[in-house]
């Protein structure tokens, strides 16, 4: 679908699964506004941009302040339908199942997780296919 006529997504980027994730949501029409965490390698998010020639407003983190404080306004002032996070269940289903319920405790909107039943041969042939491993 063409990118924007299915609403605005926030994407949290946190690994290059997180920009994985948010490329589902872009494929379907969502717009994207970049979140990110400092983690991702910057190459990797550049890259990934440049590929898809996707224009987008990108927000980085402060490490100082409330992480779900900083995305619910962000989500609010650009009016953001969803907030997209590339959490999968086959690293460590505790772990991201905690995070995801922490996640829809303090943000405001719906929670999107595009990748959480894909298996990780699948997550990583797409990887290689997009260019978001070395």
């Amino acid at each position: 679908m063409p990118l924007g006529t299915q609403g605005k997504i926030l994407a949290f980027i946190e690994s290059p699964k997180s920009l994985l994730a948010s490329w589902y949501l872009i494929h379907r029409g969502c717009k994207p506004i970049f979140l990110s965490s400092n983690e991702i390698e910057k190459e990797v998010f550049d890259k990934f941009l440049n590929n898809w020639f996707i224009k987008s407003k990108i927000f980085v983190v402060s490490q100082s302040k409330n992480l779900y404080e900083q995305i619910n306004k962000i989500a609010a002032e650009y009016n953001c339908d969803a907030i997209v996070t590339g959490y999968t269940l086959f690293d460590d289903s505790k772990t991201a199942i905690e995070k995801i319920k922490q996640i829809k405790k303090q943000l405001d909107l719906p929670i999107l997780h595009p990748l959480i039943a894909m298996e990780k041969e699948e997550i990583n042939r797409k990887f290689e296919e997009f260019g978001l491993v070395k």
